[in-house]
Parts: C-alpha cells; structure tokens; sequence
C-alpha cells in the first residue's frame, strides 16, 4: 500500500516552540512518501482538523505535540485503517515514552518513514476516549492546572504539582470492579493504559 502521511500540527504544545516544525518535517522527512500538514489552529476546534483527516485518504495520522494532541488525533484513527504516528513535542510526551518513541526529532521521522506498526488498547471515560493515562483526584486537578499555565515543561508541572498538594484534600469514591464496590477516601485514582504519566514518572509497572 502507498503511504499518505499526514502531519497534525499544534502550534501550542509543549516547550519546542523554537523549532520550525513544518519546516523541520520538510528537511528530514523522506521526500519519497507523499504528506501533508493539517494545523490545528483553534485548541478549541478540533472538528475542522478530525473532517480534513477523515477526508484525506491517509495511511498514517502524525500527532504533533504532546500527550492532549495525540489523545485527539488517537480518538479519530481509532478503528479505522490509519496507523497513529506520535511526533513528540509535548512537555511530558507519556505516550510516546511509554511506546519508546524517540523524544529525538529526526529519530520519531525514521520511525514513521518505516511505516511499522503496533496495536495498542484504548479506553473511554463517560463516552471521552484515552490511550494514555486518565484520572480523578489530585492528577486530574494538576493536570487541569498545567493546562491553563501559560508556561510548559517539567519544571512548570514540577512546582505546580508542588504548590497544590498541600492544599488539595482528598475526596471519597465508590468504585465497582467487576461487581466488587469498593468505597474509599483517595488522592488521585488514575487509569493507566500507557506505564507513566510523562516525564518517565511512572504509575505502572513497565511490561517485560
């Protein structure tokens, strides 16, 4: 089958802002397969960005920032005949770590010139789609933290994360597990389907 990559760019993420992503992607990608770059321009419109994938007759969808773009793009290739690609520009980049997707730039192209694949699991909250980590409690509320933050990176997730635990308390929940209802006082409960939240900090065990 001949490749029809397409980039899903996010100006927004993460902390390579300085780098030229568009024309990085110019320079070091094969110049043998055919692409194409769809910006997400509007954090807050995603549909115009998920019309123009479902439109493009494309092989493989590249997400272009970190774990809030790939999770985007992941819910739209998910159950079709498109391969996920992860270009990781984002500040944590967890699932890309998870699945030793190179953090170097030129490396993750390689990856996705070659054109190999991997199936992975997904999961849903309240109807929401995930592929890498979701949560309730304390990570949740630092993750909506950090994504008001005008400012990206681990020492802006790092202080944040210090700053509110020691003002956040936690809160009691029930929980069914196959039938089993557990009901408990917690400060985070997180759904792992990657190993970590980002940053190589790890919540689950790393498969052998």
């Amino acid at each position: 089958m001949t490749q029809k990559v397409a980039f899903v760019i996010n100006p927004n993420a993460g902390v390579k802002k300085k780098i030229n992503i568009i024309d990085f992607i110019k320079t070091h990608f094969s110049k043998h397969i055919a692409y194409d770059f769809i910006v997400w321009k509007n954090k807050d419109d995603f549909e115009s960005v998920k019309q123009q994938i479902l439109s493009g007759n494309y092989t493989i969808v590249v997400a272009c920032g970190g774990d809030g773009t790939v999770n985007q793009v992941s819910s739209v290739v998910a159950h079709t005949n498109m391969a996920l690609g992860i270009f990781p520009l984002g500040s944590g980049n967890g699932l890309a770590r998870s699945n030793r997707i190179p953090l170097n730039l030129k490396q993750a192209l390689q990856i996705i010139e070659r054109g190999a694949t991997k199936q992975i699991d997904g999961a849903t909250v309240n109807g929401h789609p995930f592929f890498c980590t979701a949560g309730i409690g304390f990570d949740a509320h630092i993750a909506n933290e950090f994504a008001t933050s005008t400012k990206r990176g681990f020492v802006t997730y790092f202080t944040t994360t210090i700053k509110e635990f020691f003002n956040y308390s936690p809160s009691l929940y029930k929980i069914t597990i196959d039938g089993k209802i557990i009901e408990t006082k917690a400060f985070l409960i997180t759904i792992a389907n990657a190993g970590q939240w980002g940053n190589d900090v790890y919540i689950a065990p790393k498969p052998n």
